[in-house]
């Protein structure tokens, strides 16, 4: 099954099961592929981002982890919660932090 989600006027998204495994696609108004996202393990994170983490925020426990896929790189989303606050960094296989925002936890 899948299931469309607008995000904005000119974005879209498609949720979907491939193999067993959760994934989403986002799409521009014209219908040209933004990014794909993998539901993943905490187990399947390469090392260098575990140590990025351990060594960075230790004191925070993993929420959830995704792979994802843009046209130019790919990276690991992390989603990370502390009492109930909470962060979502954006990791490269070599472990560097290319983006980190706040969530809050409902």
């Amino acid at each position: 099954m899948v299931q469309f989600d607008f995000l904005t006027d000119n974005e879209w998204e498609a949720g979907f099961l491939l193999n067993d495994d959760k994934m989403s696609a986002t799409f521009d108004g014209k219908g040209n592929w933004l990014e794909t996202e993998k539901e993943i393990g905490t187990e399947e994170l390469p090392a260098p981002v575990t140590t990025t983490l351990a060594d960075n925020y230790g004191d925070y426990e993993i929420k959830e982890a995704a792979f994802m896929e843009f046209p130019d790189h790919t990276c690991y989303e992390v989603t990370l919660v502390k009492d109930k606050a909470g962060l979502e960094l954006l990791i490269d296989s070599n472990g560097v932090v290319l983006e980190k925002g706040s969530e809050e936890e409902g």
